[in-house]
Parts: structure tokens; sequence; C-alpha cells
């Protein structure tokens, strides 16, 4: 495998190439270029970017898309890439906030305001170039008298707890395990998990929406957050999707 199979590549897409400059310095002008040396592709069409995929079998890890380019949208693009690749980061970079809740319904990795580009996009690339290179999946082992399973973290969408048992909710289907939820949180990525009330815990990754005391979750649930939970469950979800 040559040098550059072995690099991170990164897909651009912007009609504003003094942007496009401005993402590509603030890259290289920090530590992440010397240490992982990310190769960059810049697109200023959505069709251009569509066309090296499909056409001409380009690969990237990592897509930083502008949601309106243009007369185009880079939503749409966004679930094309998804649909051909399930493991690609997608990271909006855009000053149309309105539009996040779209964003995550593409499973998009991050959302990120452009007026706080500089500070956020690099803090995201960092965990994000670290966990392709390790190629780790964090991962969740339930291992019962009578049965073991593996659970990807994020394909946890929320955690509650029921008399003795911690239960799963997934992306496919129900688990769970007698432990208290508290123990299995503490094996999670605890930044990741929010407790929404006593005894139930939401996945942000799959964070859709809050309507007052209701949070919607990514496969259509709706779940109650206390009057206690709810300022802090906020505050997360806006760190987490880039709105401070």
């Amino acid at each position: 495998m040559g040098e550059n199979a072995q690099r991170i590549r990164i897909a651009i897409l912007d009609d504003d190439v003094t942007m496009i400059d401005r993402i590509k310095k603030t890259i290289v002008k920090s530590e992440l270029m010397q240490k992982y040396q990310p190769i960059f592709v810049s697109y200023v069409t959505v069709n251009e970017l569509r066309w090296d995929i499909e056409d001409k079998s380009e690969y990237f890890q990592i897509y930083l898309l502008d949601i309106q380019v243009g007369q185009d949208n880079g939503l749409e693009l966004a679930k094309y890439i998804r649909d051909r690749d399930a493991e690609a980061a997608i990271i909006f970079l855009t000053s149309y906030m309105e539009y996040s809740i779209e964003g995550y319904e593409c499973s998009a990795y991050r959302y990120i305001l452009k007026s706080q580009f500089e500070e956020k996009l690099l803090e995201t690339l960092s965990g994000l170039f670290e966990k392709l290179k390790s190629g780790t999946v964090k991962t969740y082992f339930i291992d019962g008298q009578y049965s073991m399973e593996k659970i990807e973290e994020k394909d946890i969408i929320y955690l509650y707890k029921e008399g003795k048992y911690t239960y799963f909710s997934k992306e496919c289907g129900m688990s769970r395990e007698r432990k208290a939820m508290s123990e299995v949180l503490d094996s999670l990525t605890r930044d990741q998990f929010v407790l929404i009330e006593k005894g139930c815990a939401v996945n942000l990754e799959h964070v859709m929406s809050i309507h007052n005391l209701e949070v919607i979750m990514r496969n259509g649930e709706k779940l109650f957050c206390s009057r206690k939970q709810i300022g802090i469950l906020k505050e997360k979800v806006r760190s987490y999707w880039g709105m401070k």
C-alpha cells in the first residue's frame, strides 16, 4: 500500500474559495498537519464532488460540506454519501444552523458554524483523526450468565433502568443487562450520554430535537426530560451541535 493510501483523505465542498483556503490554512498551521499529514481535495460545486465519488471512485474518510452551495443543497449530497458509505465522517461547516436537525438525520458527525470554525474544527478533527488512525470502535460488552453481546456505542440510542436491569435501546432492537445504570455509564464515553431524568440517559448522537420537556430521538421515539435536567441537556446538545 502506497504512502497516500495510508493518509487521511478529506473532501472540502464550498462555493467560496476564500473559505476553502481558510479551512486548509487552519489545518495546515496546526499540529494535526504534522502528525497526520491529511490529503485535501477541494470542490466548489456539488456535481464535481458527486462525479468524483461516482465516476472516478474517489474515496474520502472525511467530508467538510457547506449546506448551501450555489443553487445546490449539501444535505442532499450528504444523504447520497451516506447511502454509499456508512462509515464516512460528514461534518457540516456552514452559516445555517437552522438545518442542523436535517444534518443529523443523515448521521452527520458534527455541525459547526463558520463563525466558530477555527476553534471547533480543530477540536473535532483531533478526535476524529485519532479514531481513524487507531481504527478502534468504542464498544460495550454484555457478559451474562447464559449470553454475551458486543454493542457499538454509536448504536445505543438511549439507556433506561427498570428494576435490577439496565436496558439498551439500539438501532437493531433492545438488550438488557443486570447491572446498575451508573456502572454502565462509567464504561461508556461519559460526555456522549446525558441523564434526562432519574433512570434514563440519551446518546447525544441520536438526539434530533427538544420541544418543551420532550426529547425526540433519531428513531422517532419521544422521551421525557425532567425540569431539573432540561437545562443541562440543552447545554450539552448545543455544544455537541457546535452552537457554542
